[in-house]
């Protein structure tokens, strides 16, 4: 917890805390491929229900927890957020909606993501009809 950022190698003892790999894709799964690439496993992966549960047991000394960066505003004396070194690493995000949707608010939202991806060169698949 002493480095200014950690190395997902740092962390290749460590139990890690990650979200629920099912369904496809998962929060975990760019983390895990980059574990294979680096050609080492994690000591432990436990599946926890989400990010506030995985805070909770790395403040109790569980483990280690990979959460988005925002989260670092959920302050507690017994977590130390760091960043990972490796910034290629990010976590999928699905969003959902009603198919027969065509609402404006749901039309800006997602314009403003792909506009977001596309100015970041951020992978994504649109629906389709999208």
């Amino acid at each position: 917890a002493g480095a200014a950022a950690l190395t997902l190698h740092d962390l290749r003892r460590d139990t890690l805390l990650v979200c629920p790999q099912a369904p496809q894709p998962g929060p975990a799964d760019p983390l895990l491929q980059a574990c294979r690439a680096n050609a080492f496993a994690p000591g432990r992966i436990v599946e926890v229900a989400g990010f506030q549960l995985a805070l909770a047991l790395a403040a109790a000394g569980e483990g280690a927890a990979l959460v988005p960066a925002c989260l670092q505003n959920l302050q507690s004396d017994a977590v130390v957020y760091r960043p990972l070194a490796e910034p290629e690493l990010f976590s999928p995000v699905v969003m959902s909606t009603r198919q027969q949707d065509r609402s404006e608010d749901i039309s800006r939202l997602l314009r403003l993501i792909y506009q977001l991806y596309e100015e970041r060169n951020i992978p994504y698949i649109r629906p389709a009809g999208g």
